[in-house]
């Protein structure tokens, strides 16, 4: 099974955890982020914020990403913030419902 919402085109018969009857489980998933230190000055962050909408098209890297089963989601600094906390959130609850962690 994938958590991705649609099947991925290089592993075509795995189904989708949706279509297993477990949509919640798109919530997990793989991914990574830049990320820098408190008060990191706008200038830079807005360079980086550039460097990576100009990646985001690249085809090199697109065809790379997707040959190595990647789903690029170039955000915003705002979208990533709130994506991060979003998923500690849900890896957190599920470290307490599975007694890895203490409350």
């Amino acid at each position: 099974m994938t958590t991705t919402r649609e099947r991925l085109p290089q592993l075509p018969e795995v189904p989708t955890a949706r279509a297993l009857g477990w949509p919640e489980m798109e919530r997990l998933a793989a991914w990574s982020a830049l990320a820098g230190p408190l008060r990191l000055p706008k200038d830079v962050v807005e360079r980086w914020s550039d460097a990576l909408a100009k990646l985001a098209r690249d085809p090199d890297w697109l065809a790379r990403n997707e040959k190595l089963g990647g789903m690029p989601a170039i955000r915003s600094p705002a979208e990533t913030e709130a994506f991060v906390r979003e998923q500690y959130q849900l890896y957190e609850q599920l470290a307490l419902r599975l007694g890895l962690r203490s409350p």
